[in-house]
């Protein structure tokens, strides 16, 4: 029973952070496929910097 309860848990929270990856997604597709996908505009150099 505790395993379920667990189950339930993670998967309550899962989806919470979908909802909320697809909401901003909507909201902001360019914002979104800059930050997930490093994507950029002609002529724009990208740099990542890594902790």
């Amino acid at each position: 029973m505790d395993k379920l309860e667990a189950d339930k848990k993670f998967y309550l929270e899962n989806l919470q952070e979908t909802i909320s990856a697809r909401k901003s997604l909507d909201q902001n597709k360019e914002i979104y496929a800059r930050e997930k996908y490093f994507m950029q505009k002609p002529n724009e150099e990208i740099y990542i910097i890594e902790d």
